[in-house]
């Protein structure tokens, strides 16, 4: 608005100084007219190249932008299927999320329940080696029991023996006797309990020993699982970081493409917007200036300086229609040059009215003739391609800030992954490390708990040992005390015969009544006169004695 404007006023102003220019002859305004049409002529021919570039330039847009639709069309399809791989991968990996998070909390279920039974394990450890203790000091007890029994019968038999060697038996070695067999059968019983005993304790250990290779088994079977978890999620992780890197490519291509898109939205809707501001404006002014001419003309006709200002709009507007792409051949043109030459036939009556229609024709195509060789003297071709060059550099300009825009955008959400990235990775390192510690507890937990169970092992084989040691012992106490008994019944029976034998001759006689009662009486002072603290004698002296006394 504020060119044309100008250019309708400087136009206005040198219309006035023709209007008061005094022509000499009509040779002089004819040598003149010819000049200013072959002015026009030029200045038309300027037109229609401006028209054949416009058209170029049209042409060339609207390739431009059936291409960039294209582009932007095949851009969206693919920015669908890209948002379709992305929801599907996100559900993938979703799943895989939800999948790996449940096998880690079976997994911790899992080992909770290890823990417990560890510690139960524990605590049963403990018990049975509690218990062992106290049936390894019943064993004792009773093995120094069995021992002082020993130590007993071993005295009783050597006063046994003495009796024998006197030859004097009594009614108490019969006592004895049935006291030996009460006490041989109290050690048969306690030999059975023993047996007894054992037989549980072995069971206990069988027992034990398949909870603890059971305990081993499980363990392995969760190293196996942990070691297939780690693996796993090794491999979710990368699979993480190759779909965070392909989701951030993604929504880089996504902004670029809305960007490019909103640029070229805005370069339509600002054409559009100029387009229809211009000839808003045109219809505008061409309304006004068609009031401001014919009212004047019909009320006054000898107000030229009214019309001559109405004239040079329309010579402006002419020149614009020109430049806008119209043609001499264009109906539109020709109504315009029609109103125009009407609007200026009471001008031309009231300054020549000498010249015939022709002449004021030619003087009104003169008159527009000056006005266009003035616009031309007055630099519109450079006005006129200004906006064409200022356009030009300003759309440089503004692809150039816009490829830096582009290039910072990039840059940014470049280091924007790149961190994203790096506190990914820190995380995932955190939780590596956070589970090989869980993994190296595990594994120390297991360590002490196969040493403790080989501890246990140890005890239960020493105990094992004691036990087989102590029913050694007792076997060879019991066959001692079979041979005892069948040497004590050997003597019994030999001193039962000795003594029959005896008495035959004694009731013979008749007079051997108190010799049989003294004897006895000498043989329990004998018996009396035997220390308590007699040494145990071996098997073989007994056997050369019932040697010697068969």
């Amino acid at each position: 608005m504020s060119r044309l404007e100008e250019l309708c006023f400087r136009a206005h102003r040198m219309d006035l100084e023709e209007d008061f220019y005094p022509y000499g002859d009509g040779g002089e305004v004819r040598a003149a007219l010819r000049r200013k049409e072959e002015e026009l002529v030029l200045a038309a021919q300027l037109g229609n190249a401006l028209l054949s570039e416009n058209r170029q330039l049209k042409e060339e847009k609207n390739k431009l932008l059936d291409q960039y639709t294209e582009k932007i069309e095949e851009l969206e399809q693919d920015r669908y299927d890209l948002r379709l791989k992305l929801q599907g991968c996100q559900a993938q990996w979703e799943s895989q999320v939800g999948e790996l998070e449940r096998d880690i909390w079976v997994l911790n279920a899992q080992a909770e329940r290890l823990t417990r039974q560890l510690s139960e394990a524990e605590r049963e450890k403990s018990r049975s080696e509690e218990q062992h203790n106290q049936i390894s000091q019943q064993l004792q007890e009773q093995l120094h029991a069995a021992m002082e029994e020993k130590l007993a019968i071993t005295a009783e038999l050597q006063s046994l023996k003495k009796l024998g060697d006197r030859g004097h038996p009594k009614i108490q070695d019969e006592e004895l006797l049935n006291a030996l067999k009460d006490k041989v059968a109290r050690l048969t019983e306690r030999e059975q309990s023993l047996e007894q005993d054992l037989k549980t304790v072995c069971e206990e250990n069988a027992s034990l020993k398949d909870s603890v290779s059971l305990l081993d088994k499980q363990l392995a079977m969760q190293k196996q699982q942990i070691s297939k978890q780690t693996q796993q999620l090794a491999e979710a992780s990368q699979e993480a970081e190759l779909g965070k890197g392909k989701v951030q490519d993604l929504q880089s291509q996504i902004e670029e493409l809305q960007e490019e898109v909103s640029l070229q939205r805005t370069a339509d809707g600002n054409a559009s917007l100029l387009s229809e501001m211009e000839r808003s404006i045109d219809a505008i002014n061409w309304s006004q200036d068609k009031e401001q001419v014919n009212s004047p003309a019909k009320q006054n006709p000898k107000h030229n300086t009214s019309i001559s200002p109405v004239m040079n709009k329309h010579s402006a507007k002419f020149m614009i229609i020109i430049l806008e792409g119209c043609t001499w051949d264009n109906p539109k043109v020709i109504q315009e040059v029609s109103s125009i030459i009407h609007m200026l036939l009471p001008v031309s009556h009231g300054m020549e009215t000498s010249c015939s229609q022709e002449d004021s024709l030619q003087g009104m195509l003169g008159q527009l003739k000056n006005a266009a060789e003035r616009i031309v003297h007055n630099k519109t071709r450079q006005e006129l391609k200004r906006p064409i060059v200022g356009g030009d550099t300003a759309l440089c300009e503004n692809t150039a800030r816009i490829q830096e825009l582009q290039d910072q955008n990039t840059q940014l959400l470049k280091e924007n992954a790149e961190l994203r990235l790096k506190a990914d990775s820190r995380l995932d390192k955190e939780i590596i490390q956070r589970a090989i510690k869980d993994r190296d507890d595990a594994i120390s937990k297991k360590t002490a708990v196969e040493a403790e169970l080989v501890r246990c092992r140890n005890d239960m084989m020493n105990l094992n040992n004691q036990l087989l040691e102590a029913i050694q012992r007792k076997l060879e106490l019991s066959q001692e005390l079979e041979a005892w008994q069948d040497d004590i019944q050997v003597i019994i029976n030999q001193q039962l015969k000795s003594q029959t034998e005896q008495q035959m001759p004694s009731k013979r006689s008749g007079g051997g009544g108190l010799s049989f009662f003294r004897k006895p009486l000498k043989a329990s002072s004998s018996v009396s006169c035997i220390p308590d603290g007699t040494t145990v004698p071996n098997r073989s002296p007994w056997k050369n004695w019932l040697k010697v006394t068969k």
